[in-house]
């Protein structure tokens, strides 16, 4: 597994290069999704990772959704515990 805090630390970025840095290098990535690694030089140019790509980048990274991509998964509500 990815080192979280490292890769949570530039995740603000919305970079799709980082999460090939956070496996290793693109071709990790590529691999761990099933797919080309020039799929993920083309989200390195464009800056962000594919709204349809986030839950599988979620599973892969262990990085929650809304930590990929706030725009398109908002943060799930926080909840308050309660005093018993």
């Amino acid at each position: 597994m990815i080192d979280r805090k490292k890769f949570l630390a530039t995740v603000s970025d919305m970079k799709a290069d980082i999460f090939a840095r956070a496996l290793g290098n693109p071709q990790s990535l590529a691999d761990a999704l099933g797919i080309k690694a020039d799929q993920i030089y083309v989200w390195r140019q464009r800056g962000s990772v594919p709204a349809r790509w986030v839950w599988r980048v979620s599973q892969v990274t262990g990085v929650e959704p809304h930590e990929i991509d706030p725009r398109n998964f908002p943060a799930p509500p926080k909840r308050h515990k309660v005093r018993a």
